[in-house]
C-alpha cells in the first residue's frame, strides 16, 4: 500500500559546519532586578500547588503581597496562574495557588547544536531532567492568570469522537557523539547527536528491531485524523565500501498494520536520519502499532551500525482516561461548533483541575454528565492553533517547596557591577570554593595581580539566569560570558572557570574512567563546573558567538580543576609565587633570571619513524622559540630507541627542573609513567621547583583530560602544592601527531613573536583563530577545541621587558689579548 507520503531528512554529521544564524537571546531577559524570586524545582510534567504555608516557610513576605501580584516564570517565560484566595486578594489560610510544570527536556539543549533542528533526543535533556520555575512579584494587578470558563451548557454542543494524544519515547543505552574520524569527533553538538537506544549491526545477514510503539485507545472512526509520526535514526560506523561504491548504510523503516515502507534509503558515513509521515488512523492496532526497524545487508560492508534515538506518535484517541487521575492530551478546533465538547470516560474523577493551554489559557470546568461520563466544553482557539489539555485530580496536585534565590531573593545584575563593561576578567565558580575564590579575585584585583576588573560568577545562579533554570546546563556559562561581551565598552579579558568538571556523556577511551554525570548523580555531584561537548571543551563554550569565527572562543579561557578550598588556595599561592618571579622591577642578573630563559623539549615514538618525525617537529620548535624574543636556551631529551633513558640524562633532567625552566613541551604517544610521557619523569612533588613553575605543553592524547572522575596527569602536575606545574595545556581526548604538531608550531609563534608577553589563554584563542582559517579541517577543529588549559588564563609565559644583557667581568674579553702601543684596533668578546 502507498498511502504514506514520508519528508526524509538525511542530515550528514559535519563538524566544519558553522552555526546556524539566528536571533541571540541570552536567557535573563525575563528577569527584573528590583525583583525578589524564589526558586521551586519541576521534576515531571503536570499541575503543581504553592500554599500559604509553603510561601511562608521560605519568607515570602505573604501579608504584604497582592495575590494579582504575583508572577511565576519558568522556561525563560512567564507561566499562567490560578489563584484560589477566597476573594480577598491575599493568600492566607487555606488559599493556594496552581500552576502547570513542565520537567526538562531538550528545548534548551537545541540551542546548542551547530543546527537547532538537529538534535538527536529532543524529548530528554543531556543534562538534567529538573528544571527550575520561578515565583516573583510586582506591583501590577495584570499579571497572567489562567481565564476561568464557566459554561457547562453541554447539551447545546455535540459530543466529540476523539482527542489526540502524543506519546514519545526517549532512550539511555548509549552516547552518540556523531562524525568519527580516527577515532577523533568534534566537541560540537553535531547532527543526531545524543542518548539513544542501543546500536545494532545489520552484517551479517542483516537485522530487524522491532520497538515499541503504544497507542491506547485509538479512535479509528470515519472522521479520524491521520497520526503524524516522527522517527530520528543514526549511524554510528563508517566501514570501507565496495570498489565502485560510496554508501555503507542501509535503512529501512516499515510502520502499521500493512508494514508500510516508510523509507527505504542508503548512504555513508554518520548521519541523521529524520523521518516524518502521516499514518491512517485504520493501520494503528488498537493499543499498540506495529514498527520495524530494518538494517538491510546488501551492501558488501564489513559492518553496518545503526540506531535509534527517539520516536513519536500523535494519534485520534477516544475519550477515555483510562482509569488515569492524570493525562495531558491536545484538541483541535471544533470544524461545526464554537466549541468542543468532551465526554470523557473511566475519568478516575475526583475535584478535578482542567487547564487549556492556547493562545490564552484557561480553566475549565469539569463535571459529570449522566452516569459514567464527565464532561467538558473547550472554545476554539481563535487562530486555529492545536490546544494541550492538562487533567489532574487535586489528591494529585504536589505542594512545592519554596527557595530563595541565592539566599536572600535576589538576582545578581552583573550589568552594574563595578568595571563589569571595561575589560573584565569572569571567574566562574563553584560555592563549594567561595572562599579561596574570594581570596583569587582579591589577588588579581590588585596591583601584583594586573588590576584586573573582576566579576565572579557563582554557577549555579548562572543556571537559573542565563541556563533556563536547569542545574549545569552549559548555557548557564556559555550565555553569561556571552552576555558580558555584547554590554561590554571594552571586551571581557578573558573567562576563568574555576572548579572540577566531568563530562556528562557515557564516552568509551583508554582511561576507563566510568560513567558521565547524566545519570549518576555521585558524579553529577562532583562536577562543579561543566565544560561543553562531547569530547569535553572549555575552548567551545564561547565559540561561535562572535559571528565570524566558529571555533575561536569569543574570550581567552582557562580552568583550574580543582575540587577543594585548599587545592585552590595553594594553587593561587604558586601563582603568586610565579608573577612575583616576573616583576619587571626585579634585579635583572643570571642568578635571579636565567633559569626562565631555558625549555625543555621531549620526543617520544615507538619506532624509528615515529622518533624521527616527532623530532623533527620538535626541532622545529626549537627554532622558534631560540630565534626569536624569547631567545630560549633548549634542552633536547629525545627517544631513539625502545630502551629506557640513560640515569645520567634523567637526572640532568631532574636538575634543569629543579634549577627553573619556563616551558616543558612533549610530543609523543601517553604512556602509564609517572609523567605520562613515554619519556618519564620523577612525580612532580619531587621536583624541588618551587617559585619556578614551568608551563607545561604536552602533545599526547589523554594526558590533558581533565573532564574525568580521576586526576588526569594535568592536574597532577598542575594541583602539586608547592612543586610542579603552572599550567598544563594538552588534549582532553585522542590526539593526532600533525595537526597537534602544526597547532603547536602555532602556539610557538604565540609565544615567541606575535603575541610574546600576552596571556595563555589569548595565544591559544589567537592560535585556535589561524588554525581555523588556515586548516579548517575537521581533525583540526578537534585538535584545537580539546587542546584545553588546566590553569589561570591570565598567565603569561615567563617575558621580559628590559634589555637582556648582562656585562660582567668573566664574560668579557678582548682581542688581541696582548694589547701595546702598535695596536690600532681593539675587538671586545
Amino acid at each position: 500500500m502507498n498511502f504514506l507520503r514520508s519528508i526524509i531528512l538525511l542530515l550528514l554529521v559535519c563538524a566544519t559546519t558553522g552555526f546556524i544564524a539566528r536571533a541571540q537571546t541570552f536567557g535573563n531577559e525575563w528577569i527584573d532586578y528590583s525583583q525578589s524570586y524564589y526558586s521551586i524545582k519541576i521534576v515531571e510534567d503536570g499541575i503543581y500547588r504553592i500554599d500559604s504555608a509553603a510561601l511562608a516557610n521560605a519568607g515570602v513576605p505573604v501579608g504584604s503581597i497582592l495575590s494579582e501580584n504575583f508572577q511565576l516564570f519558568g522556561r525563560e517565560k512567564e507561566i499562567p496562574l490560578h489563584v484560589v484566595d477566597g476573594g480577598d486578594s491575599s493568600i492566607d489560610g487555606g488559599d493556594y495557588i496552581l500552576f502547570y510544570g513542565q520537567r526538562n527536556d531538550g528545548w534548551l539543549d537545541s540551542t546548542l547544536y551547530l543546527d537547532p533542528n538537529t538534535v538527536g533526543s529532543p524529548g530528554m535533556s543531556l543534562y538534567n531532567d529538573t528544571i527550575h520555575y520561578f515565583l516573583t512579584w510586582n506591583n501590577s494587578t495584570n499579571n497572567l492568570r489562567y481565564t476561568v470558563e464557566t459554561d457547562v451548557d453541554f447539551a447545546s454542543y455535540t459530543p466529540a469522537t476523539h482527542f489526540m494524544s502524543l506519546v514519545r519515547s526517549n532512550f539511555t543505552n548509549e552516547y552518540y557523539e556523531g562524525q568519527k574520524i580516527s577515532d577523533l569527533s568534534s566537541s560540537f553538538f553535531v547532527p543526531g547527536e545524543g542518548w539513544g537506544a542501543g546500536k545494532y549491526n545489520g552484517v551479517p545477514g542483516g537485522t530487524t528491531i522491532t520497538p515499541s510503539l503504544s497507542n491506547p485507545f485509538r479512535y479509528a472512526g470515519s472522521d479520524a485524523p491521520n497520526g503524524e509520526f516522527l522517527a530520528l535514526c543514526v549511524s554510528t560506523s563508517n566501514a570501507p565500501p565496495p570498489l565502485g561504491s560510496t554508501y555503507n548504510h542501509h535503512l529501512r523503516l516499515r510502520l502499521g498494520n500493512s508494514s508500510t515502507t516508510i523509507v527505504d534509503t542508503v548512504f555513508a558515513g554518520y548521519e541523521q536520519i529524520k523521518v516524518e509521515t502521516p499514518i491512517p488512523a485504520s493501520e494503528l492496532g488498537a493499543y499498540g502499532t506495529n514498527f520495524y526497524f530494518d538494517i538491510i545487508d546488501d551492501l558488501n560492508v564489513d559492518t553496518d551500525y545503526q540506531s535509534f534515538t527517539f520516536y513519536q506518535l500523535k494519534y485520534a484517541r477516544q475519550p477515555h482516561f483510562g482509569g488515569s487521575p492524570k493525562l495531558q492530551f491536545s484538541v483541535r478546533n471544533s470544524a461545526t461548533e464554537s466549541k468542543t465538547r468532551l465526554d470523557i470516560i473511566a475519568a478516575a474523577y475526583s475535584d478535578p483541575v482542567v487547564f487549556v493551554h492556547g493562545e490564552m489559557p484557561r480553566f475549565i470546568p469539569f463535571l459529570p454528565n449522566g452516569t459514567s461520563t464527565h464532561s467538558m466544553l473547550i472554545p476554539n482557539s481563535s487562530s486555529g492553533v492545536e490546544q494541550n489539555v492538562v487533567y489532574s485530580n487535586q489528591s494529585q496536585i504536589p505542594t512545592v517547596t519554596l527557595e530563595a534565590v541565592n539566599g536572600n531573593g535576589t538576582f545578581t545584575d552583573y550589568a552594574n557591577l563595578p568595571g563589569a563593561t571595561d575589560s573584565a576578567l569572569l571567574m566562574v565558580y563553584h560555592k563549594k570554593l567561595e572562599n579561596a575564590v574570594v581570596n583569587y579575585k582579591s589577588y588579581r584585583q590588585s596591583l601584583a595581580g594586573g588590576s584586573y576588573n573582576v566579576v565572579a560568577a557563582n554557577a549555579e545562579e548562572l543556571y537559573h539566569q542565563f541556563g533556563g533554570g536547569i542545574e549545569k546546563h552549559i548555557n548557564g556559562i556559555r550565555r553569561f560570558a556571552h552576555y558580558m561581551d555584547a554590554i561590554s565598552v571594552q571586551k571581557p579579558s578573558g573567562l576563568f572557570l574555576m572548579g572540577k568538571g566531568i563530562r556528562e556523556a557515557n564516552l568509551n577511551s583508554f582511561t576507563s574512567d566510568g560513567p558521565g554525570t547524566r545519570f549518576d548523580p555521585s558524579r553529577f555531584h562532583q562536577s562543579l563546573v561543566p565544560s561543553f561537548g562531547h569530547p569535553s571543551s572549555d575552548n567551545a563554550i564561547t565559540a561561535g558567538l562572535d559571528g565570524t569565527y566558529n571555533w575561536t572562543p569569543l574570550m581567552p579561557t582557562g580552568r583550574i580543576s580543582a575540587r577543594t578550598e585548599t587545592e585552590l588556595q595553594n594553587y593561587l599561592e604558586k601563582v603568586i609565587e610565579y608573577e612575583q618571579e616576573q616583576d619587571s622591577t626585579d634585579i635583572y642578573d643570571t642568578p635571579n633570571k636565567d633559569w626562565q630563559k631555558h625549555v625543555l623539549h621531549f620526543a617520544g615514538g615507538t619506532n624509528v619513524q615515529e622518533q624521527n618525525n616527532f623530532q623533527s617537529t620538535m626541532n622545529g620548535l626549537e627554532q622558534i622559540i631560540t630565534d626569536s624574543l624569547v631567545g630560549a636556551d633548549v634542552t633536547k631529551v629525545y627517544k631513539t630507541d625502545s630502551n629506557p633513558l640513560d640515569p645520567t640524562v634523567l637526572q640532568t633532567v631532574t636538575d634543569r627542573i629543579a634549577n627553573g625552566v619556563s616551558l616543558m613541551s612533549y610530543l609523543g604517544h601517553a604512556s602509564a609513567t609517572s609523567s605520562g610521557f613515554e619519556v618519564n619523569l620523577d612525580e612532580p612533588i619531587n621536583w624541588n621547583n618551587a617559585g619556578k613553575y614551568p608551563v607545561m605543553l604536552v602533545n599526547s592524547c589523554y594526558n590533558g583530560n581533565i573532564f574525568q572522575l580521576g586526576n588526569s596527569k594535568s592536574e597532577e602536575f598542575v594541583q602539586q602544592a608547592g612543586y610542579g606545574a603552572i599550567a598544563y595545556i594538552a588534549s582532553v581526548h585522542l590526539g593526532e601527531a600533525y595537526n597537534l604538531s602544526v597547532y603547536s608550531t602555532e602556539l610557538y609563534r604565540q609565544f615567541s613573536r606575535y603575541n610574546y608577553g600576552g596571556t595563555l589563554g589569548s595565544q591559544m584563542q589567537s592560535t585556535i583563530r589561524a588554525m581555523e582559517s588556515t586548516i579548517g579541517t575537521p581533525l583540526m577543529e578537534a585538535t584545537s577545541e580539546q587542546m584545553t588549559l588546566n590553569g589561570d588564563p591570565m598567565l603569561r609565559l615567563n617575558w621580559h621587558t628590559k634589555p637582556e644583557i648582562e656585562l660582567l667581568p668573566e664574560r668579557v674579553s678582548f682581542e688581541p689579548n696582548d694589547i701595546n702601543l702598535l695596536t690600532d684596533s681593539i675587538e671586545m668578546l
